[in-house]
């Protein structure tokens, strides 16, 4: 235990490091927020809405009492310290953590506000020190391994959820949660090595107040009486939903690409991991999200299925069928830490599965002195899948951007267009040893 404790120890201050000298997790942390973003569900947030619930202050105070009451009438009275100093400790050192490092929340995608600092996450802290502790007593009176090994996994799928319920709420960075998760288990070692150290496993017995059927009686009307106070807590338990996200004020432009070099924006396309990708390779200047949506299904492009479980299905069974799924949902890619707006495809020249034309487009600050928004994006042939669900791309980087040009000009879509210097001419090898190129040109296309 005191090896693991170091361990965690010296993990959280990893953690802390890379988030005070802003490492590749900060910038990972805002991409995964981005991407859990945009695949939020309404249903789902009802669902985590709940399951976060489990770490507010209000009912970890009400299930500790409850705990306390628990192990008091049945004679397990030496958890009872253990217990509240773990619970304390991990407050304290939470707040203190919060004060010191003093991060703020993710922008743009709470479902709701929170006043207080991000790191680390409370939520996620009470929920390995708390409930772990809890697990921790229940499993350690469990007689044979099988009900061990069930109870363990539930309270490590119990403490995940909460964790993972900061996450899909967008009020908490993943960093957060794992050095929340680590300041928990910090204390969690701590309380079960108060513990075992003083009396080891030694043999306790239960009251002798209550036979052992009074005490299964009450137990269960104190989980019940819990119960119930979730239940309650839950149907009162209504944040304020952030129904608009503030909007950062245009920057408007005579020059987009000057706009790319005075701002220092990112010219490639990047992954989850902020690993470079491809460069972009068109602008488009139009109205609004609609207006561009609109032009682009009269050019012949469609809107991707969402993801879902119907869209996954279909996807599943194209990949083993051999059939054409054209709509399938869209990868979503990462520009300036942030993930496409807007994502459409088209049939290739020849229909097989895992083939289609794909693009991509990200909707800046920049907007031109008329008033209309400019996108930037990235258009590419997929032509097959790596491991039966990873698009592999085409290396030829232009040919799709002026095969998107040319089916908005044969459309009588486009009002204006150039082609402008953006990145130097270059080739590369990925890592799988395949060489993309370009020329290193972008169009810059003015919709009517």
């Amino acid at each position: 235990m005191g090896i693991a404790f170091i361990y965690l120890l010296l993990a959280f201050f990893g953690v802390v490091e890379d988030i005070v000298n802003h490492e590749s997790i900060v910038s990972f942390d805002t991409r995964f927020a981005n991407l859990l973003y945009e695949y939020r569900a309404p249903a789902l947030v009802k669902v985590f809405l709940w399951i976060t619930l489990l770490g507010k202050a209000k009912f970890v105070l009400v299930t500790s009492l409850a705990g306390t009451a628990l192990f008091w009438i049945w004679n397990r009275k030496r958890y009872i310290l253990p217990f509240w100093l773990t619970l304390g400790g991990s407050y304290l050192v939470i707040f203190l953590g919060k004060v010191v490092i003093h991060r703020q929340r993710p922008l743009e995608v709470g479902v709701y506000h929170e006043a207080f600092y991000s790191f680390p996450s409370g939520h996620a802290a009470i929920a390995a020190a708390v409930y772990g502790f809890i697990a921790y007593c229940v499993i350690r009176h469990v007689a044979t391994w099988r009900n061990r090994l069930n109870l363990s996994f539930v309270a490590i799928v119990l403490i995940a959820s909460i964790g993972f319920s900061r996450l899909y709420l967008g009020v908490h960075f993943l960093s957060d949660i794992l050095g929340g998760y680590l300041l928990g288990s910090l204390w969690l070692i701590i309380g079960i090595c108060l513990v075992e150290i003083p009396a080891g496993r030694e043999q306790e017995h239960c009251s002798a107040f209550f036979s052992r059927r009074m005490l299964q009686s009450v137990t269960a009307l104190i989980l019940l009486s819990l119960a119930a106070f979730y239940v309650h807590t839950g149907k009162r338990y209504q944040p304020i939903i952030n129904t608009a996200h503030e909007v950062a004020t245009p920057i408007v432009v005579d020059d987009i690409i000057r706009g790319f070099e005075d701002l220092r924006l990112p010219k490639y396309t990047e992954s989850i991991m902020a690993t470079e990708g491809n460069p972009l390779n068109v602008i488009i200047i139009a109205q609004d999200d609609a207006s561009l949506t609109a032009a682009m299904k009269k050019a012949g492009w469609q809107v991707p299925d969402p993801l879902g479980f119907d869209s996954i299905g279909k996807f599943a069974s194209s990949v083993f069928s051999g059939r054409s799924y054209l709509t399938a949902p869209i990868a979503l890619g990462f520009w300036n830490e942030r993930a496409n707006d807007l994502g459409f495809v088209k049939a290739a020249l020849t229909d097989s599965p895992g083939l289609r034309r794909e693009a991509r487009f990200w909707k800046t600050r920049f907007s031109t002195t008329d008033g209309r928004a400019i996108y930037t994006g990235l258009v590419n042939l997929t032509y097959g899948l790596s491991w039966w669900a990873i698009p592999k791309n085409s290396p030829d980087i232009d040919a799709e951007a002026s095969g998107l040009f040319i089916d908005l000009r044969e459309n009588g879509l486009i009002a204006s267009y150039d082609m402008r210097a953006f990145v130097k001419p270059l080739s590369w090898k990925d890592s799988g040893d395949k060489k993309y190129f370009t020329d290193g040109l972008i169009y810059v296309i003015r919709l009517q």
